[in-house]
This record gives C-alpha cells, structure tokens and sequence, in this order.
C-alpha cells in the first residue's frame, strides 16, 4: 500500500488548520495518521514536538483552551477546544524513529512530518491494506500493558484481525493488566463500548484472556455477544459473576450512559415474584427498561423480560405524573408526613400505572376505600 504524503497532510492540515500556524518542527503520528490514510474523520490531533510546553501553548490559543497534563510517565499536554482534541508529547528518545519504535501496533507507529516526510519503519500501511493489528515491540506491552486491551478495542473499532504473534504476546502478559490505574481501563473499555462492534470486542476479551484479569471470571462470551447494546454487553458479564464482582462491572461503565438503571432493574424484575413493577419500569425510564429486558431474554429469564415488556408497549407510562401527590395523600387520609405517606403514593400510582385507575377522582375514591389498609 503506498500514499502520497503531501496529500496526506494536506488533509489533516484542513482537518486542523491549527497546523499551519505552529512552529516547526512537528509531526502528526497514532491514530490521526492511522485515520486519515483510513479515510476516516478524527476530532483527535496526536502530535509529537521537540518543544512540546511551546506547540501545546500555540494550539491553546488557538483553539481557546489550556494545556492540560495527563499525570502519567510520559508528560502529555491534551487541549480540548472547538476543532477537536488535541494530544502534544515530547519525542521520545529524542528522535523520531526512536519514539515510533516505543508504539504500540504498527498500524499507530506512522508519523507525518511538517516538512511533509512519511516515516513507515513497522510496515503500518502494509498492515492497513491487510486489516492486521500488529505489535511493534513485545516489550512495549509490558512497558504498558493497557495496550493489551487496545488490541481488543482495535479489533472491535476497526474490524482488523489480531496477527498471531500479537495474540500470543498479549496472552502472555495479560496478567499486567491488573497494575493498571482503574480509571485507564474502565476509558478503554468504554471507548470500545461505544465506538465498536460488541460482539467482536467481547470475543476479543475471551481469547486475549483479558476477561479474568478485568471480572474475575471467564466470560460466556457467547451470550455477552448476542447483545445489541453495550450496556447489555457488560450485564450479561456481570450477571453470572458475584455480587461484588458484579458491582465492580457495572462501575466500570460511565455513569451517564444508564447502566445502572438497566441493571437494577433488570435484578429487581428476577427477584420480584409476583410483586409490582410499574413504578421501577417507569423510574428507569423507556431505554433502560428495553435494555433490561433484552438482558433477562439474554440469560436465560424470558418470563420476567415479557413482564417489562407489556410496559413498552404502553409508552405512555414513561410520561404519566401522578393524579395523587404526597399532599393529596395526606389530606385524603388524614394524617400527616410519614412512611405510610410513601406507601399509600406508591400503591395508587401503581394501579394508575397499570391501567386500573384513569383519573383524579377514581384515585381519590380507591385511596378513601382503603384507608384501613394504609391506617389501621
């Protein structure tokens, strides 16, 4: 696979004109390279520079922002702004082929210079053309063994195949991956989550082994991959492991994605017997409870999805406000706050949800004939 590399700047200088007014020498490298001989659009500039404090400074005026260093060995100024992020690091070594042979995969060990140079030592065109994920150096896993769990997250955004030598080099040191900071493993995973193919990224953690060091089991990869939503992905993991395990899963998703809702719910359902579920379907709100329902289907508790699904079909009940507040409760009963408030509230919300109350005034009746039940 060839490139032409004035070509190829030119298109990630239109990317981020903020190139053209930096001080040179740079070199753009990783994944924007990567991307760009892919075709495909990035809102993410990996930069090199023998003075990165300076470029990192001249791309925050730019854009507006301000350098940020990322805390780890190898400081890294990241910039957010506008146009995109924007990643600045010294060169490793103090040379450019030096710092490529410290990369990961061959696929992310290209750099384009600002004198419009192509460097290629790892045969990283040659693997893109062949959709091959492939090491650069065995010893830069152990350097950083998160980039164990990028082989996966690569599999799964890019489609790309794992080479052989590459599986049996992240298989071996899986085990590393239990020195990494949390907080790294839990934005690789979700990048894979929500940027790639599930199935593809948890058949990816079974055969690297990555799924003991990161859940504590062996994952049913072939459940997990019958998913159609992340979420889903990681409950399924989560569901046959120990509570604690379990919790530590779901955790590791980002908050605002509605995991935990999804799986409450879902335990909730399984453990409910013949007990109400309207008013969790209902606080869950409509995509978690579909995707709790697809995560019982997937484990084996069909009963249980079709009792969350009846709710789906009613749309309406995501949107229905009570007839009765805490203050109605309270007046029609004749007492004050308190926990049989919570109750009684609870209780005729439920029959309104369910179908069986479809007004104020049937509310206040149901609730007037069964003051005994609430106050004895």
């Amino acid at each position: 696979m060839t490139v032409e590399p004035a070509d190829l700047l030119a298109a990630i200088e239109k990317r981020f004109a903020v190139l053209h007014t930096l001080a040179r020498p740079w070199w753009v490298v990783g994944g924007t390279v990567r991307d760009a001989v892919l075709g495909l659009e990035t809102k993410d500039l990996d930069l090199v520079s023998p003075d990165p404090s300076r470029t990192a400074g001249q791309i925050a005026r730019e854009w507006g922002g301000r350098p940020v260093n990322l805390g780890r060995e190898l400081v890294v100024s990241r910039i957010v702004g506008g146009d995109g992020t924007a990643d600045v690091a010294p060169i490793v070594g103090g040379d450019i082929s030096q710092d490529l042979a410290r990369r990961d995969f061959s696929i992310n060990a290209m750099a384009l210079g600002s004198d419009g140079s192509f460097l290629d030592p790892f045969g990283g065109l040659d693997d893109i053309r062949d959709e091959v994920i492939r090491i650069v150096d065995e010893r830069n896993l152990i350097d950083d063994p998160l980039r164990i769990l990028r082989a996966a997250r690569f599999h799964s955004t890019l489609a790309f195949d794992i080479s052989d030598e590459t599986l049996d080099a992240c298989r071996r040191h899986a085990h590393l991956l239990a020195n990494v900071a949390g907080e790294r493993i839990a934005q690789e995973l979700n990048a894979a989550l929500d940027l790639g193919d599930p199935p593809r990224l948890v058949k990816a953690l079974s055969t690297l082994r990555i799924d003991v060091v990161l859940f504590g089991a062996e994952i049913d990869a072939s459940t997990a991959a019958r998913a159609s939503h992340p979420n889903v992905v990681l409950g399924a993991i989560a569901w046959k492991v120990p509570e604690g395990t379990a919790e530590k899963i779901i955790h590791m998703r980002r908050r605002d994605s509605g995991i935990r809702e999804m799986f409450a719910l879902a335990g909730f359902v399984a453990r409910s017997g013949s007990d109400s579920i309207a008013i969790p379907v209902r606080t869950s709100g409509r995509e978690a409870a579909a995707q709790a329902a697809e995560l019982l289907r997937l484990v084996g508790r069909e009963a249980e999805a079709e009792r969350i699904e009846l709710f789906l079909e009613s749309p309406e009940i995501f949107r229905m406000n009570p007839f009765l507040d805490g203050t109605a409760v309270m007046s029609i009963l004749g007492v004050g706050p308190g926990p049989v408030i919570g109750q009684a509230a609870s209780a005729v919300f439920t029959e309104q949800l369910e179908g069986r109350i479809s007004s104020r005034e049937e509310a206040i009746t149901w609730l007037e004939a069964r003051r005994e039940d609430f106050i004895p």
